[in-house]
């Protein structure tokens, strides 16, 4: 196999036509913050990773370090905004109020799961504005990024706003940027998210958040910062947003009718709980006929109420939804906490109550272990679990029959679903310690949670009153 016709997982190249619609939207980008009077700047691609550190806007295993000839730690930016904050507090110190300034660039982040709209590298553009702590200059960005995505092409987006605080005096800031937009005729594009969960580390204010349909992930990102350019040496008051322009290529190459974007999609974990859903939602005044017919298909639809469900591999259920291949899904608690999805959970449906357990022989099993053998199909239950306790672990991967795992000294434990217990007690084994309660939950995309709020709350509320 020649390795050279590979890129590093995370990273891709574009093609002329591809490349040819990003530089497009960026110099639409440019037009709208050029007309606002933000002057474009460049900043390094890579920096002491001290100043990432400090800014505390991602954890540290997310951000690419190396190291120099001298031994010291760089790193890949992993955004724009701290880069032009430290630039601001060193080398623009003396500027007249406001600065404004504007940027485009690659920026990089170690996640672990890739699309085309969530990629390892990334391309932001956005505008920073430093020395204003007025609201004014909270709506000034806020009206730029709808500007922005507006000469790009989209029409169905909503911005989000929360705030760093939950008080009366942030309802009040909120209140004021809302009604400057709503003067200026882009109210219909904004609302208030009150469950919007902030950095506390980083956002000291209003916070921004984009979104639209078919991408699962936000456009646009930003809010008030103005504690950072302070670790940098001068304190002053800063506000910005930034636009993922991947994501709005990938918006741009989604866009769908008025129809199509009314329809709410729900994945179904294959089995027994698919069953019980089927059932649910037939006694919440659905049409699940199709559903309870026996044939191949995989995707089924009520036409009638816009729904759509997709039968799916249980382990896969948190994956579509955090997508956005599927606005809604159900699925077991165990699945969620094993795939570690970055979704919503809505409702716990009480289906299928059980635990996730250690189990072994008895309690000397877990006493005076150096390491630990853990054997398990849960592997990342079991991990967390076990660290949070101080334990090192030997983690052993099983798919089936994990109770052999203690009997013929595989491991020393199990961690795995228990029920009744029966099958343990059959084997001479025995729960020693309760890791938590498991049961079906109805987990949400966090975009479509923003887009098609009311139509997934209905279901929900629906979904509740039969409990």
């Amino acid at each position: 196999m020649n390795k050279f016709i590979y890129t590093p997982s995370g990273l891709s190249d574009l093609f002329a036509e591809e490349y040819k619609q990003k530089r497009e939207i960026e110099a639409k980008a440019f037009e709208v913050f050029e007309e606002h009077g933000y002057k474009m700047v460049q900043t390094p691609m890579f920096e002491f990773s001290d100043i990432y550190d400090a800014a505390a806007t991602l954890p540290s295993e997310k951000i690419f370090k190396f190291f120099d000839r001298d031994g010291r730690t760089l790193a890949l930016r992993p955004d724009i905004t701290t880069s032009i904050a430290r630039m601001a507090a060193t080398k623009m110190s003396d500027f007249t109020a406001p600065l404004k300034l504007s940027y485009v660039g690659s920026s990089f982040r170690n996640d672990e799961s890739f699309s085309r709209d969530r990629q390892r590298e990334f391309t932001q553009t956005g505008v920073e504005l430093l020395g204003d702590s007025s609201v004014k200059s909270d709506a000034e960005v806020i009206k730029i990024a709808i500007k922005t995505l507006l000469s790009c092409g989209l029409e169905k987006f909503k911005i989000g706003i929360g705030h760093s605080q939950k008080s009366v005096a942030a309802n009040e800031e909120l209140n004021k940027v809302c009604e400057i937009l709503e003067k200026e005729g882009y109210g219909k594009y904004l609302f208030i998210d009150s469950e919007m969960v902030p950095n506390l580390d980083y956002y000291t204010g209003i916070i921004i958040k984009g979104y639209t349909h078919k991408v699962g992930f936000p456009l646009v990102s930003g809010g008030r910062y103005d504690t950072l350019t302070e670790k940098f040496g001068k304190a002053m008051p800063a506000t910005g947003i930034s636009i993922d322009v991947e994501r709005v290529m990938t918006a741009l190459a989604n866009v769908s009718s008025d129809e199509e974007n009314e329809y709410v999609t729900v994945a179904l974990a294959k089995g027994r709980l698919a069953e019980y859903a089927v059932e649910l939602f037939e006694t919440a005044g659905y049409d699940v006929l199709s559903l309870k017919e026996k044939s191949r298909k995989l995707i089924f639809e009520d036409t009638k109420n816009k729904l759509r469900f997709i039968l799916v591999k249980a382990g896969d259920v948190p994956t579509y939804v955090e997508y956005g291949a599927a606005d809604i899904g159900i699925v077991g608690k165990d699945t969620i906490l094993e795939e570690g999805k970055r979704i919503y959970e809505i409702l716990d449906l009480g289906f299928g109550k059980c635990k996730m357990s250690v189990c072994g022989k008895d309690k000397n099993q877990l006493k005076d272990k150096s390491i630990l053998r853990v054997a398990t199909k849960y592997t990342a239950i079991a991990e967390k679990y076990f660290h949070a306790k101080g334990q090192t672990v030997d983690i052993i991967k099983l798919n089936g029959s994990v109770e052999l795992g203690p009997l013929i000294d595989l491991s020393d434990v199990i961690v795995d679903i228990v029920e009744s217990g029966k099958t343990l007690e059959e084997n001479g084994l025995k729960v020693l310690e309760d890791i938590c309660e498991l049961s079906a939950r109805v987990v949400v995309n966090r975009v479509s949670m923003k887009m098609k709020r009311e139509k997934i709350l209905e279901i929900s509320d629906k979904i509740k009153g039969i409990l």
